[in-house]
């Protein structure tokens, strides 16, 4: 799957605004063998606020288990100075480096999955959640959400 569109985040808290392009993601042994995801390519994240952005690298899974998830990037400033390097896998943790004290930073940490996540389609507690059927959640949805179904 290759996005086409450019996602945006706007921080209005910060008045910052972000645009990113997604790595490709591809799906494995659809047919035959352990279904599994895999993203990899460029990806490239812009702070049009500040200028700054990130060039990010996700690797193709490679045989053996090599690079299986892996990340590597690069964060620079408006000037387009390099202000940190990125290491880490997608389904784990991102850290950067600040090149100037060598300070590691853990940006981002994996929320554990939950303990019956593969009787879930190995879905994390987030994604389980967006089909709770909580009585509070069910009094605003439209009357067409497909949680309302007689058959579910």
């Amino acid at each position: 799957f290759k996005a086409q569109a450019t996602p945006q985040l706007k921080l209005k808290k910060w008045n910052d605004h972000y645009t990113w392009k997604k790595p490709t993601t591809t799906v494995n042994n659809l047919l035959l063998g352990n279904l599994y995801i895999d993203h990899h390519g460029s990806s490239f994240c812009q702070n049009h606020t500040t200028g700054d952005y990130c060039e990010l690298k996700a690797y193709r899974k490679k045989w053996f288990g090599k690079a299986t998830y892996e990340l590597s990037g690069e964060i620079f400033n408006a000037r387009g100075l390099l202000q940190y390097t990125l290491r880490g896998n997608w389904n784990d943790k991102l850290i950067a480096t600040d090149i100037h004290t060598g300070e590691d930073i853990t940006v981002w940490t994996m929320t554990p999955l939950p303990e019956n996540c593969n009787e879930m389609y190995n879905f994390s507690r987030f994604a389980c959640s967006l089909n709770d059927n909580h009585p509070d959640v069910l009094a605003e949805v439209a009357a067409t959400d497909s949680r309302l179904r007689p058959d579910q």
